[in-house]
């Protein structure tokens, strides 16, 4: 296990204040390990993670282990709280009680949970830029978990909002739900001006890290388009549009687009009145 003692639970969430086993959090830890494995990290990080260090021996992977736990304690915790203070007895469930401690409101307790949901968005944010730029993890650019994340050349919430404004979103498991519907837009609209042939080619590129300025440059228009499309926002077209056009004035950087049947689509054009007319 990544998280495997009582000392790194509390080092992690210092509200967990409980004199307990660790073997009472085994099964939550261990869910919220292989949800962490399933999601962001793949198998071949869990395994180096899982690789003990010695007493005294310095840790190689010390951020990245950092990174993982905080994760894997926050989501186990957040699994955990509705039955960490519940006991089942002969008379149906009780809450557990003291003389020196009373239960939280229900007011405090979703505080909490929001609170680390909001801390386990930014650590999961956090955990995927730092694979996408520390070169000892690059393999993990080619993982089915970044494969994913990438669909949309979005992998993160920060990058989501930065192109979309503030967006209602509940947890970071409902960002990962919502990238088949970025791919969505992506490939049913923006692809339109631009082809699904150069999407995957700057897939690709985007994955190696291999993009030169003119790619990135589209690249942001793009991200703009994808998420216009799926907020409905008005006049969507317009950066789709914008990273055509860009395309057009640097074949050479565009093959795939230049070489595709969305190459000798009429451009769009101005009706006078501001509004841009699609021809598609």
């Amino acid at each position: 296990m990544i998280v495997s003692t009582l000392e790194q639970v509390q080092k992690y969430l210092p509200s967990f204040n409980m004199k307990v086993k660790v073997d009472r959090l085994k099964d939550f830890l261990d869910r919220a390990q292989q949800w962490l494995v399933d999601h962001v990290i793949g198998t071949d990080i869990e395994d180096i993670l899982e690789i003990d260090i010695a007493e005294n021996a310095s840790d190689p992977h010390e951020r990245l282990r950092t990174l993982a736990s905080r994760i894997i304690c926050e989501l186990a915790y957040l699994t955990a709280i509705a039955e960490l203070d519940l006991q089942l007895s002969e008379a149906g469930f009780v809450v557990a009680n003291n003389e020196k401690m009373s239960p939280a409101s229900q007011q405090r307790t979703d505080r909490l949970v929001l609170s680390m949901k909001s801390r386990m968005c930014t650590d999961c944010d956090n955990l995927v830029k730092y694979l996408l730029v520390t070169t000892a993890y690059e393999d993990w650019l080619t993982t089915d978990q970044f494969n994913y994340l990438s669909r949309a050349f979005i992998p993160t919430t920060v990058i989501m909002r930065q192109y979309s404004g503030p967006m209602e979103m509940d947890s970071w498991e409902d960002f990962y739900e919502l990238v088949p519907k970025m791919e969505e837009a992506l490939r049913g609209r923006v692809a339109d001006y631009i082809s699904n042939d150069e999407v995957d080619a700057l897939l690709t590129l985007y994955r190696t890290q291999t993009m030169n300025e003119n790619q990135k440059k589209v690249l942001r228009w793009i991200r703009m388009a994808t998420m216009c499309y799926l907020n409905k926002q008005s006049n969507p077209d317009h950066f789709a549009i914008e990273a055509r056009n860009w395309m057009l004035a640097h074949e050479a950087d565009f093959q795939e687009f230049v070489h595709s049947d969305r190459y000798e689509l009429p451009k769009p054009f101005n009706l006078g009145d501001g509004t841009v007319a699609n021809l598609l």
